[in-house]
């Protein structure tokens, strides 16, 4: 397998999200991650979107499984984020992937907060 991972302006995703992917026919994984002028963010992203599709792929949750339910998704309680919300499809695949992610932030010394203010200014809604 191939993985592919591509930082493109957040106006160029299949949607409002800040991390996409899919995989190819010939079984490769294609990630799309939008730009946030911070490569350590970009690269935590860029983890994040990748650990979440393999083991979404390893559980049997394919790609339209997660596109139906973000795009159909709306903030309600405490869940700020399509993957936090318990009845997601793949939210323990999205749960175990953020855990890895704080890990290598707080390695990083990226501020998680800071990290998780600039992906909301990316949405035109917020």
């Amino acid at each position: 397998m191939k993985i592919r991972i591509e930082t493109i302006p957040h106006h160029a995703q299949r949607y409002d999200t800040p991390g996409d992917w899919v995989f190819t026919p010939s079984g490769d994984l294609v990630v799309w991650i939008s730009e946030l002028a911070d490569q350590r963010m970009e690269f935590l992203l860029s983890i994040h979107e990748t650990i979440e599709a393999i083991l979404c792929r390893q559980s049997g949750i394919s790609p339209e499984m997660v596109d139906d339910w973000d795009r159909k998704w709306t903030p309600h309680g405490s869940y700020l984020e399509p993957g936090a919300d318990p009845m997601a499809p793949y939210h323990i695949q999205h749960f175990a992937t953020e855990t890895l992610e704080r890990q290598l932030a707080a390695y990083m010394q990226v501020d998680w907060e800071e990290y998780g203010r600039k992906i909301a200014a990316l949405s035109p809604d917020k």
